[in-house]
């Protein structure tokens, strides 16, 4: 069964991720990759100023070792090759709320959710969860 997971980053590393097509983690948390599955799905999230989801990318490869530094100060060694459909990759004004993938949103009691997401690194998303992510990304 193929699984979705949720990847909350920083613009910079998105960036280095969409170029290079992977998407690493400290050696000390390789035990969040290893409950990956080639054909799984990745689910990228962008914090503030974009904080949305912006692309789904396809993992192609096992997580292994890097011996290259794409992230810098050899902080996310451990990998995944991954593939990244064009129309899965979103446009900064087409980004995917947060409150669309949870299913709550109340404009007069509004919540913020990123402050939560500092301790999330990588999650599975449950079925409800993907069933309106893969709507979302239908829709565009």
């Amino acid at each position: 069964m193929v699984s979705t997971w949720f990847a909350p980053m920083k613009i910079k590393n998105w960036r280095i991720t969409k170029k290079n097509e992977i998407f690493g983690v400290s050696i000390g948390r390789s035990y969040l990759l290893d409950q990956v599955s080639i054909n799984d799905n990745i689910a990228f999230y962008i914090y503030p100023p974009l904080h949305g989801i912006i692309a789904l990318g396809k993992v192609i490869s096992k997580p292994f070792v890097s011996d290259h530094d794409y992230y810098g100060e050899n902080k996310y060694k451990y990998i995944i090759r991954l593939q990244f459909d064009t129309l899965n990759i979103l446009t900064k004004d087409k980004i995917m709320p947060l409150h669309k993938l949870i299913g709550y949103y109340d404009a007069e009691n509004d919540f913020i959710i990123e402050p939560y997401l500092r301790n999330v690194i990588f999650i599975e998303l449950i079925e409800d969860a993907v069933t309106s992510l893969n709507s979302f990304f239908k829709q565009q």
